[in-house]
C-alpha cells in the first residue's frame, strides 16, 4: 500500500499550491487543583457547566507526555500543546497553575490566546506581585485574556453568573479567532493536523505509511516528532488506534472521518484535490491484493468501519 499511497500522494502536491489550515476548536483547562470537588475549585465549577459545543481537555489528562521519551522536558510539551490549542484557560487556584503561567510569560506569541482566570481577593491586593507583575504585562497586550472574579468558598453558596460569564468570554475569544491559516511548515500544529488530514484520507494506515506520506510532500521532520504528534492527536480526541495482529492502524475519530482538517488548493492544471477518487483507489490497493499484509489491513479495516458506524 505504501508505494500507491507514496505515488497518490505526490499526485496531491501538484494540486497543492496554495492550501489553507482549518483550526479545530480544542480547549487546554490549566490549573489542577488536589481536590476536584466542585466545592474546592472554580475551574471544576466551569467544567461541569460547558456546553457540549465547546470541546476542550483538561491538563491532568497528559500526564504521561513524558512516557517512551515522547518529549524531553515539559517546555517542549508546553509549546506543543500551546499550539494546538485554541485558548488556553489557566485557573490561578493551585501552584501547578502560576508554574504553568510563568511558562507562558515568556512566550508572547501565545498571549492571545490565553484566557487567565484570577481571584479578585489575591489581584487586587495592595502588594500583589501577580498583579503588578505578569497579568498587567499580558493584559496591556490582549485585554481580552485576563478575568478577575470572586473566588468560590468551601460550603457556601456560590454565584453561577460568575461561571456564565467565563463561558461567554471563551465563547468570544473563540470567535474572533481566524477560522483558517496559510500552512506553515515550522508551526507543529500545522503539522499534527496535516497527519490528521492524511490519517483521514487514508485510514487504516501504520506509521511508516505516514512518515511516506510525510516524504511526498517533502515534510522533513524526524520520527520521533512524528509520534509526538501523534499522541496529541489521540490525546485530542482527533484520532484513533486499533491494533491488529502486531500492527497498529491509526484512523478519525467518528466525529472528524468526514471533516477535513485543511485544504488543498488548485494547481497549475485548474483541477482540485479529488477526495473521493483518492480514497477509491487506495482502497482497491490493498482490497485487490491477497498477500499477509493487505489481508491484515482488510481485517482491521472490516473493525474500524463498525467502529465507525
Amino acid at each position: 500500500m505504501k508505494i500507491v499511497l507514496l505515488a497518490a500522494m505526490r499526485i496531491m502536491i501538484i494540486l497543492s499550491l496554495e492550501y489553507s489550515f482549518l483550526i479545530k476548536k480544542s480547549l487546554f483547562v490549566g490549573g489542577a487543583v488536589p481536590d476536584n470537588s466542585v466545592a474546592a475549585s472554580f475551574r471544576q465549577r466551569v467544567v461541569i457547566s460547558m456546553p457540549d459545543d465547546i470541546p476542550f481537555v483538561l491538563a491532568e489528562t497528559f500526564k504521561d507526555y513524558f512516557k517512551d521519551n515522547r518529549y524531553p522536558d515539559l517546555l517542549v510539551f508546553e509549546d506543543d500543546i500551546a499550539q494546538i490549542s485554541s485558548v488556553i484557560l489557566i485557573f490561578l487556584e493551585s501552584p501547578g497553575s502560576l508554574v504553568e503561567l510563568g511558562m507562558f510569560i515568556s512566550k508572547p506569541e501565545f498571549y492571545k490566546k490565553l484566557l487567565i482566570i484570577a481571584p479578585q481577593e489575591e489581584v487586587h491586593g495592595h502588594e500583589s506581585f501577580i498583579y503588578l507583575g505578569p497579568l498587567k504585562h499580558i493584559k496591556r497586550k490582549y485585554s481580552d485574556s485576563i478575568l478577575i472574579y470572586p473566588w468560590p468558598k468551601k460550603e457556601q453558596p456560590y454565584d453561577k453568573e460568575h461561571v456564565n460569564d467565563v463561558i461567554s468570554s471563551l465563547k468570544n475569544k473563540l470567535s474572533r479567532q481566524h477560522k483558517s491559516q496559510k500552512f506553515t511548515m515550522g508551526n507543529s500544529a500545522h503539522i499534527s493536523f496535516f497527519i490528521a488530514e492524511i490519517i483521514r484520507l487514508s485510514y487504516p494506515i501504520i506509521l511508516e505509511e505516514i512518515q511516506y506520506a510525510l516524504m511526498a510532500f517533502n515534510v522533513d521532520i524526524k520520527d520521533s516528532f512524528v509520534s509526538r504528534y501523534l499522541y496529541l492527536l489521540k490525546i485530542l480526541e482527533y484520532i484513533d488506534v486499533y491494533e491488529y495482529s502486531g500492527y497498529k492502524y491509526y484512523y478519525p475519530r467518528k466525529e472528524f472521518k468526514d471533516i477535513q482538517f485543511l485544504y488543498f488548493g488548485i494547481g497549475a492544471s485548474k483541477r482540485g484535490f479529488d477526495e473521493s477518487g483518492f480514497k477509491m483507489k487506495l482502497k482497491q490497493s490493498y482490497l485487490s491484493e491477497t498477500d499477509e499484509s493487505s489481508k491484515k489491513r482488510q481485517s482491521a479495516m472490516k473493525q474500524i468501519s463498525t467502529i465507525l458506524g
